[in-house]
């Protein structure tokens, strides 16, 4: 039997976090965490959200028996940084900082780096 890979999908949005998984071009997980007003209230800005958003998705994958360990590859949608060509781009250190400072906004895609 081909070793197929398993992607972890992300999708952070303002009011929830959104996990997929999809193995040979299927989706075996899709789950949808909402983040009530209340919950988000308790933070200060987006970036103290990381915890909440990381355990969510922690969470989902336990739950379905999934560990990170099988995982081979994270996939998400960018995060607010200045205008780049569309592509696939690795995350690096710089990236990360260009987010931070939301000169392009502030938005809880920013997690998914």
């Amino acid at each position: 039997m081909e070793n197929t890979k398993k992607i972890l999908v992300l999708n952070l949005g303002s009011t929830s976090t959104k996990v997929a998984v999809y193995e040979a071009e299927q989706a075996i997980l899709t789950e949808s965490v909402p983040h009530t007003p209340e919950d988000l209230k308790k933070y200060p800005s987006i970036f103290d959200q990381y915890q909440l958003r990381k355990s969510s998705i922690l969470d989902v994958l336990k739950k379905h028996g999934i560990s990170l360990d099988q995982i081979d590859c994270i996939a998400t949608r960018g995060s607010n940084i200045k205008p780049i060509p569309g592509g696939i781009y690795a995350i690096t250190p710089e990236m990360i900082e260009d987010a931070k400072c939301g000169k392009y906004g502030l938005h809880a895609n920013m997690h998914g780096r």
